[in-house]
Order: C-alpha cells, then sequence, then structure tokens
C-alpha cells in the first residue's frame, strides 16, 4: 500500500520513458479514440475519449508490470515499494502531452493505492452556493441559513486530516443520505448527475438535518430556514 504521509517534489523522472511507450502502445490499439492529423507537437494527437485514453495508458502499464492507477486528471506509476511518479498526460488543448512536461513529481514513499479510510478524516455537509430573489440577503455558505424563497446547494466533501478534498478516484459514487425534519422547512431535490449535491428550497421556518455517510465515515448539516431580511 502507499503512504498518506508520503514526501513529494520533483526530480528526473525515472519512469518517463515507459510511460511514453504506453501511451503509443494506446494510439495504435485505440486509434479512434485520436484525431491522428490533429498534433500538437511529435506524438501529441487530439484525444477524441480523454476518460477511455487516461484508462487505456494506466491498463497498459498494468499490463507491463507497473502498478499504476488514474482519477481521470492524472496517472500514478511505480515498479517498486521505494517510490511512485505521477504524470498529466493531458494538455489543456485536449491533445497527448508527452515528454519531460508530462512529469509531474515523484513521491518517497509512494502515495498509492490508498484505501479511502486512510485518508477520509470527516465528511463535509455544506452549502457551495445561495441563490435569493432579488432584494433579499444571501447568508453565507458556512451559517447553515436559508432565508424562506431561497434555492440553497450542498455538497457533501471528504476530506483529510489536513482539511484537503479526498480525490475522487478514491471515493467512487457510493453516497448514501439521510434527511429529517418536523413538518415542510426545506424541499429536498436530487442534483442530476452529481450524487454528492443536493438542491434546497426554504419553505417554512424551522431546522433539517442532512446527512451523508461516504465509506462509513459521516457528516451532517444542521440547518435552519429563516426570514428573510434585506439586501444592503
Amino acid at each position: 500500500m502507499g503512504d498518506p504521509d508520503t514526501f513529494c517534489l520533483r526530480k528526473n523522472a525515472a519512469l518517463l520513458p515507459d510511460v511514453d511507450a504506453a501511451i503509443d502502445r494506446v494510439v495504435q490499439q485505440h486509434p479512434d479514440w485520436f484525431i491522428l492529423t490533429d498534433q500538437n507537437g511529435p506524438g501529441g494527437y487530439k484525444v477524441l475519449k480523454p476518460a477511455e485514453y487516461y484508462q487505456g495508458v494506466t491498463a497498459s502499464l498494468q499490463s507491463a508490470g507497473f502498478c499504476a492507477e488514474t482519477d481521470t486528471v492524472s496517472v500514478s506509476v511505480r515498479n517498486g515499494i521505494d517510490f511512485s511518479e505521477d504524470y498529466d498526460i493531458l494538455l489543456g488543448t485536449g491533445h497527448v502531452r508527452r515528454g519531460q512536461g508530462s512529469y509531474r513529481q515523484t513521491c518517497t514513499p509512494p502515495s498509492f493505492p490508498l484505501d479511502a479510510s486512510q485518508l477520509i478524516s470527516y465528511i463535509r455537509v455544506a452549502f457551495y452556493s445561495i441563490r435569493c430573489p432579488e432584494g433579499v440577503a444571501v447568508p453565507r455558505n458556512a451559517e447553515d441559513r436559508l432565508p424562506l424563497g431561497c434555492t440553497g446547494f450542498v455538497t457533501a466533501t471528504p476530506k483529510t486530516k489536513d482539511n484537503l478534498d479526498v480525490k475522487q478516484g478514491l471515493i467512487g459514487t457510493q453516497i448514501d443520505w439521510t434527511f429529517e425534519q418536523e413538518g415542510e422547512h426545506v424541499r429536498l431535490n436530487d442534483f442530476a448527475d452529481v450524487p454528492f449535491n443536493k438542491i434546497l428550497f426554504g419553505a417554512n421556518a424551522g431546522h433539517w438535518l442532512l446527512c451523508a455517510t461516504v465509506k462509513a465515515f459521516k457528516g451532517c448539516q444542521f440547518g435552519e430556514v429563516v426570514e428573510p431580511t434585506p439586501a444592503p
């Protein structure tokens, strides 16, 4: 297993040739994932299917005997117990990133694989946005207050002990929500295609309790619907 307290910095990339070779194999095996006539530098093909590309490079490294994983943002690779390396293999333009520019850092000891339980310290359930009708003062997200007639957007975020977000790739998409209120103080709705988010509408003054459980860790928002106040 990896060490959640690893130390990472840029060094001389040791596994770069292997990562580039894995990219070559994916291009050869799945040319339909790329526009081969659209290049940003040698071999920097336009990627049509980014998720499949990341997964394909990871699988190719694994088939070559490496330990590798991806969160579809970067690829991590190792071939022993001493260190691991992280690579960013996609340019902002959507083209393949190769060579020294793709190398990001070396972590000693290896930073992966990790179980989510090794990283999650708590689950933060809180507003990330509140929208109110014109003329109504909008509370700060951290206050957990929702004025009548306003809509609040809530997210559940697994956090590390250093208050950083846990990588989505370690969490997956499984989350269990529970909701309690006496009467109808808020109307609760799902957020389309985003299982970690909920939408609340302030209907009547009073309190609610919204909780989320991820990987056996539970966090809650104890909120209150309040009378609206005029915007300054």
